[in-house]
């Protein structure tokens, strides 16, 4: 018997689950190449917006932060554009750009909680029904009970039961390994971001 057949003895909420698996499946790896295709700044280019900053060359970070593609020097453009005119409005910026970011990388990973979530659930209800056409074969038994004709049922009250933990514990597997890669991402960038709000702090105080 192979995987499909056994699969299908579990009923329509088979289906319902694999679906379900799949859309788990594209968040994930969706997620998770936006993760990894995202560009971090290096030390040195950040040490040398640093050192500008401090020096109030305000102009010579903002063509580095132009010309650099990672998404620190996107949140840092934001910020740099206010300096001049509002130094409190640059520090708002920059934090708010920071937001956008981390929201930007935290969509759809509800998604997978929700998941994690409502599949054991969805299994469990397939036990339910499954165990109540096994009930309701027994009842319109005539000549004894027929293990063949309770077959179906309890198929259907084993599978679902199965599939629905293991989609939901894949889930939830994805689930915590992208939160645990954006919170370190982020973690990363509200370091960067504040020592750079502290060299602009430092030029107000200059002033």
């Amino acid at each position: 018997m192979s995987l499909f057949d056994v699969a299908t003895k579990g009923g329509g909420l088979m289906l319902v689950l694999l679906i379900l698996s799949i859309i788990s499946f594209i968040i994930f790896f969706e997620r998770y190449f936006k993760l990894i295709r995202l560009k971090r700044i290096d030390k040195k280019t950040f040490e040398e917006i640093r050192a500008l900053v401090s020096e109030n060359k305000v102009d010579q970070a903002i063509k580095i932060t132009e010309i650099n593609t990672s998404y620190l020097s996107a949140v840092l453009n934001k910020g740099f554009q206010y300096i001049k005119n509002d130094k409190n409005l640059a520090q708002e910026a920059i934090e708010n750009e920071a937001i956008k970011v981390v929201r930007d990388l935290e969509k759809r990973t509800n998604s997978l909680s929700t998941i994690s979530s409502v599949a054991p659930l969805i299994g469990f209800l397939g036990t339910v029904t499954g165990m109540i056409k096994v009930f309701i074969k027994l009842e319109q038994a005539q000549a004894g009970v027929d293990i063949q004709l309770l077959a179906g049922g309890i198929w259907e009250a084993m599978l679902t039961t199965v599939g629905g933990l293991v989609v939901g514990i894949i889930s939830l597997l994805f689930y915590n390994f992208l939160i645990g890669k954006i919170e370190s991402t982020a973690n990363d960038l509200e370091s960067d971001c504040n020592q750079i709000i502290l060299q602009i702090k430092g030029i107000d105080n200059e002033a």
